[in-house]
């Protein structure tokens, strides 16, 4: 379902508080054959979502942004209680990138696992982690990506986790914060079949719909070395403008 959060999040900006007859002429103005339905079903959504906030009988205004928490799918949890027993001491993340279908215009249609360790034992645990699944892959190059890895649902890459990478913990599980998703997307070469309008369609929609700690960001991509890069992006695109938190 096409919400069309970059454009609501402009007009909200630029007038503060929304009608519902007035969010009816925006999305008519996008698309003239739009029936009223499915307009209060996208608003019913948006404020389902936290992305819009009623203030009065039809008047909505932007909601309070919500803290992105990634699904965890049963077999995360399996691949991570086999880390964990094993290598109970070390630092890592696991995460799916399923989660970001709902963030795409046109998703592949295979996702795979990513798990992200520390230097040291990242070879360790891909060798653990290969004699308990098949199709695991230790920093695969953009040929094995392309020919391997995107082709198959079931893949898990391992990979090196960058220190001081922002992680949250969830139900238990090391996992990943929308701010790691946004600069591995823009960095890493496993998300190198997205780039373009693609990664642009994504960032836009990501950054619609959560509130992102521009510290946090910062601080990871200037640890990849990108810094400069992302800002510049993020600037070009106007991207900076949303609401960031403080963190």
């Amino acid at each position: 379902m096409d919400l069309q959060l970059q454009r609501l999040t402009d007009e909200f900006m630029q007038n503060g508080e929304l009608s519902s007859a007035e969010l009816f002429q925006l999305y008519r103005e996008m698309d003239k054959d739009v029936p009223k339905a499915t307009v209060n079903w996208r608003i019913y959504e948006l404020v389902k979502k936290g992305v819009l906030e009623r203030i009065g009988k039809g008047k909505f205004e932007l909601g309070t942004q919500k803290k992105f928490h990634p699904a965890i799918s049963n077999n995360l949890r399996s691949i991570n209680n086999l880390i964990k027993k094993k290598f109970p001491y070390i630092n890592y993340c696991i995460w799916d990138t399923g989660v970001l279908r709902t963030f795409h215009q046109h998703y592949p249609n295979s996702g795979f696992i990513l798990v992200d360790v520390e230097k040291d034992v990242t070879e360790p645990v891909f060798l653990f982690l290969n004699g308990k699944y098949k199709n695991v892959f230790l920093k695969p190059n953009k040929e094995i990506l392309d020919r391997y890895v995107l082709s198959n649902q079931k893949s898990i890459v391992v990979r090196q986790l960058i220190s001081e990478a922002p992680l949250q913990n969830e139900n238990g599980i090391p996992a990943i914060t929308i701010e790691k998703i946004l600069v591995d997307l823009f960095c890493d070469d496993e998300f190198e079949y997205m780039k373009g309008s693609e990664m642009l369609s994504v960032f836009k929609n990501i950054f619609s719909q959560f509130t992102i700690s521009k510290s946090k960001l910062v601080r990871y991509a200037s640890r990849k070395g990108r810094q400069d890069e992302i800002t510049d992006f993020l600037e070009k695109n106007d991207l900076l403008k949303v609401k960031y938190s403080n963190e």
